[in-house]
């Protein structure tokens, strides 16, 4: 350590011949060097004297300079010491009203108990039906709001036992008839009259009306020990099955006028993409190694099921293992050539972020995310795509290019040009659906097709999405690539969907309708010409 001396005086020596000389000192001899004891013993007093000074008015400096902030700290400490003790007085005081409000809490909720009670034998007894039903729906209505907002939520408990479950054999019935009739979904809401969706049509299924308390204590029959998650989320999603060959998907949720029901049918057996009648293009998908597949559409365009066809094109024809992260399980694979492990958001793992990021821990080869709904499971999928995974999953978008928008507009806009430039290169395929009616009394879904090649990812590179469109257009002989109207031209021109149902989906109306006006007038004048040939 280097010791810096303050106002330190140096004494001028004489010398001769380069030597120091000092006058009357003794000489020592030390390894043939001549050195003045003397001198040495002063000049090292001299030393200690400088330092001794120095250190002093240091420590009188230091503690000067020191002095208000020894200060400041010790206001803080008695600052903390008193913040302390209020934070104390505060947690104590949270106790006493905890103590107080649970009995509280707990005599409310028996007196709301105790009114339901009364009020239902009331109601069998009294023959003035109105007044009945509009304390009734009183009573309900607070009785639902208590529940919700019951710090103790331990109280909402279902007793099954007290259960007969005549609502769910009522509604069992009214499924059996969706699935006679090919529909697709079922509606009951509390107080209006049940209905369901045929060939995309809803219509009145049923005059039977379920009030309020009905409609309730269905979903305590179909919820059982979930109910209590039902009246915290005021929504919820769970799979309900039928027999061995159909099962439904199922969404409970609140409205002013009280409960709801949609049930989605989900038939276990797997069509085939032919069977479907989606383009055979997709079968490219089906030899892909790894990339980005994304299926979109609106809510009821298919997805699901083009997925399900997808994963059991693959389950027939390699050897791979797969892993499907839904919310909730709709279509159940069986292992054929694939291993598939498929789980279920909410009972086998808390999020789709969570589930993607332990599948990367879990040797996959194809992961399917039932959809990307934040920025943590796209940047996961993404990194499983980068780490050599096929990942296959769902947006709600209308075509390839919201779809790549909305990817990347999900993100802040400091890593947008990062997302942009990952996404170009991990996107393998869009395929977006739009259900429409077809001639034969059915549906079927008009695809637009993206597939990755040169011109695509330096689009989206770029940040060139406006040409997407034609990009796909022009790529359809050698990619197989295909527009909206494309495909919708095609299905027209082979008489599967009317011209009206096409010109509702379409993404150019004018357009297409140019075009089917074009084959119609060039068929027209192909027959003239066959009629003048023969005659």
């Amino acid at each position: 350590m280097e010791i810096k001396l303050k106002n330190q005086q140096t004494t001028s020596v004489p010398k001769i011949n380069g030597i120091d000389m000092i006058a009357n000192a003794k000489p020592i001899m030390l390894n043939n060097v001549k050195i003045d004891e003397q001198n040495i013993n002063a000049t090292n007093q001299n030393i200690q004297n400088t330092i001794n000074q120095n250190i002093k008015a240091d420590s009188v400096q230091t503690q000067t300079t020191l002095k208000p902030t020894i200060n400041k700290m010790e206001s803080i400490k008695l600052s903390t010491t008193a913040q302390q003790n209020t934070n104390q007085q505060m947690q104590r005081n949270e106790v006493k009203i905890k103590e107080q409000e649970t009995p509280l809490k707990q005599n409310i909720q028996n007196t709301i108990n105790q009114n339901i009670k009364a009020d239902s034998v009331q109601t069998q007894t009294n023959k003035s039906e109105t007044n009945d039903d509009t304390l009734k729906d009183a009573i309900l209505d607070n009785y639902i709001d208590n529940m919700s907002r019951n710090s103790n939520l331990s109280q909402i408990k279902v007793d099954i036992e007290q259960l007969d479950f005549s609502l769910t054999k009522r509604v069992r019935s009214y499924l059996k008839k969706l699935i006679n009739q090919g529909g697709s979904d079922l509606h009951i809401k509390a107080g209006s009259k049940i209905r369901a969706r045929i060939n995309g049509d809803i219509v009145v299924f049923s005059e039977e009306i379920l009030s309020k308390d009905d409609a309730l204590t269905f979903a305590k029959e179909l919820t059982r020990g979930r109910f209590q998650d039902l009246i915290i989320e005021k929504e919820l999603d769970m799979t309900y099955i039928y027999d061995a060959n159909t099962r439904f998907r199922v969404n409970i949720f609140f409205q002013m006028e009280g409960v709801s029901f949609a049930f989605r049918a989900i038939p276990t057996t797997h069509s085939t993409i032919e069977e479907l009648g989606l383009p055979e293009a997709l079968n490219k998908i089906v030899t892909m190694e790894r990339g980005l597949v994304l299926v979109t559409g609106i809510t009821g365009s298919g997805k699901s099921t083009t997925l399900a066809a997808i994963i059991n094109e693959i389950n027939q024809k390699k050897a791979k293992h797969i892993i499907t992260i839904e919310d909730p399980i709709e279509f159940v694979h069986k292992d054929i050539k694939s291993m598939i492990n498929q789980r279920s958001v909410g009972m086998d793992t808390n999020s789709f972020a969570k589930a993607l990021k332990a599948a990367l821990r879990e040797d996959p080869d194809i992961i399917l995310v039932g959809e990307m709904r934040d920025i943590e499971t796209i940047e996961m999928a993404l990194h499983a795509v980068e780490t050599g995974h096929l990942v296959l999953s769902t947006l709600h978008t209308i075509d390839a290019k919201e779809t790549i928008n909305r990817i990347i507009s999900v993100f802040p806009s400091i890593d947008q040009s990062r997302i942009r430039a990952t996404l170009s290169s991990t996107l393998s395929a869009v395929v977006s659906q739009r259900l429409l009616k077809s001639t034969s009394g059915g549906r079927i879904a008009a695809v637009e097709l993206l597939f990755k090649t040169p011109r695509i990812e330096l689009i989206i590179n770029e940040g060139r999405d406006g040409e997407i469109l034609e990009a796909l257009a022009e790529g359809k002989e050698i990619y197989h690539t295909q527009t909206f109207d494309q495909h919708l031209f095609e299905l027209v021109t082979n008489g599967i969907v009317s011209e009206e149902a096409a010109m509702e989906k379409a993404t150019s109306p004018s357009d297409l309708k140019l075009r089917l006006q074009n084959i119609n007038f060039a068929d027209q004048q192909n027959a003239d010409d066959t009629i003048s040939i023969k005659s």
